[in-house]
C-alpha cells in the first residue's frame, strides 16, 4: 500500500472504532447504521487485498534473500580455502581470483553474483586434488553448484510476483475509492443527524475523519538482533513485517534496524539470518506516534 492509503486506511478503522463504541447513539438512525456496516466490509476487504499484496512479494524476497545468503556463505567458504591454498604455493592470480568475503560477495548485483561465484567454484575444482588436503572435497563443489542453481531459480521470480502484486493493488485503489465515497455521500452527511443529542459524538466523529500521513509520523519500529548464544550483533539479518504496512529492512553492523514510515497497528515480523534459526512474532502491536522496540535473539 502506499503511504496515503495506508493513512486513510487507518482513518477509515478509527471512525469504525469510535462509531462501534457509540453503538447506542449510531443505531438510532438506520441509514447510518447500514452505511456503517458497509464501511465495516470495506475495510476488511482492504486489509484483505493489502495482505494479498504484501505476502506476494514479501514471502518470494525472503525465500530470494536467504538463497542469497547461503549462495555467499558457501562461496566465501571454499575461496578462504583456495585462498590459504594459493597464498602457500605464491600463485598470485589464484590468489586475486578468490579473494571475495561474504560481505564482499553480498554486495554484487544480482546479474553479476552467479558469474563471479561460478569463477570461484572452477578454481576450486581445477585445483581440486591439490586442495584435498586443504579439506576441498566434490560434494562442497556440489553443495555449491546446488546453491548457485538455487539462486538462479530464485531470481526471477520477484518480477513474476510483481505482475501478480500489481492486480492487488489496483484492488486496493478501487476499494479505498469506493471507501472514500461512501465516507462523503453517506457518513459524513447523515453524521448531522446526531448534532442535537450527541454533539460531542458529532465533534469526535469529525476529528477520526483526519487524515494522519505516516511519513510525517514519529511512528516506527526499531530493534535489535543478537545471537542468543553470545549475544553479539548479527549484522545483514533480514527484517521483514506483514500487516496495514509492509516492509523489509537489513540490520546494521551493530544488529540495529529501524522500518519506518509504519501505520499503527498488528504485524507479523519475520527475522532471517544465514546459519540462524528464523524469528517469528506473529502479534507486534505497533500504536500511532510511539516508537515500538523490540530485541530478537537468533539461535
Amino acid at each position: 500500500m502506499t503511504s496515503i492509503h495506508q493513512a486513510k486506511l487507518n482513518m477509515y478503522r478509527s471512525v469504525q472504532q469510535l462509531c462501534n463504541d457509540n453503538a447506542t447513539i449510531t443505531k438510532t438512525n438506520a441509514a447510518f447504521d447500514q452505511s456503517l456496516k458497509a464501511l465495516a466490509a470495506k475495510i476488511t476487504n482492504i486489509i484483505g487485498a493489502a495482505t494479498f499484496e504484501s505476502q506476494v512479494i514479501s514471502g518470494i524476497t525472503i525465500d530470494k534473500t536467504i538463497s542469497k545468503k547461503n549462495l555467499c556463505q558457501n562461496t566465501a567458504d571454499i575461496a578462504a580455502i583456495v585462498f590459504a591454498y594459493a597464498s602457500n604455493t605464491k600463485n598470485n592470480t589464484l590468489q586475486q581470483a578468490v579473494k571475495y568475503s561474504v560481505s564482499d560477495l553480498l554486495r554484487i548485483k544480482t546479474d553479476l553474483l552467479v558469474p563471479t561465484c561460478k569463477n570461484i567454484y572452477n578454481a576450486a575444482n581445477n585445483n581440486l586434488t591439490a586442495l584435498a588436503t586443504y579439506g576441498i572435497t566434490a560434494t562442497m563443489l556440489k553443495s555449491l553448484q546446488t546453491s548457485m542453481d538455487d539462486y538462479s531459480a530464485a531470481i526471477p521470480k520477484p518480477q513474476t510476483a510483481k505482475s501478480i502484486k500489481s492486480t492487488h493493488t489496483d484492488n486496493i485503489k478501487t476499494l479505498i475509492k469506493e471507501t472514500d465515497e461512501l465516507l462523503k455521500t453517506q457518513l459524513d452527511k447523515l453524521i448531522v443527524t446526531f448534532k442535537t443529542a450527541s454533539p460531542n459524538f458529532v465533534s469526535a466523529y469529525k476529528k477520526a475523519r483526519t487524515i494522519i500521513d505516516p511519513t510525517t509520523s514519529t511512528t516506527q519500529i526499531k530493534g535489535l538482533v543478537i545471537d542468543a548464544k553470545t549475544n553479539q550483533p548479527i549484522p545483514q539479518a533480514t527484517i521483514s513485517i506483514i500487516g496495514i504496512t509492509s516492509a523489509e529492512t537489513l540490520t546494521t553492523k551493530s544488529g540495529n534496524f529501524t522500518i519506518k514510515p509504519v501505520s499503527a497497528g498488528e504485524y507479523k515480523i519475520t527475522i532471517t539470518a544465514a546459519g540462524y534459526t528464523n524469528y517469528t512474532n506473529e502479534t507486534l502491536t505497533v500504536k500511532q506516534g510511539k516508537i515500538t522496540k523490540i530485541e530478537a535473539g537468533l539461535k
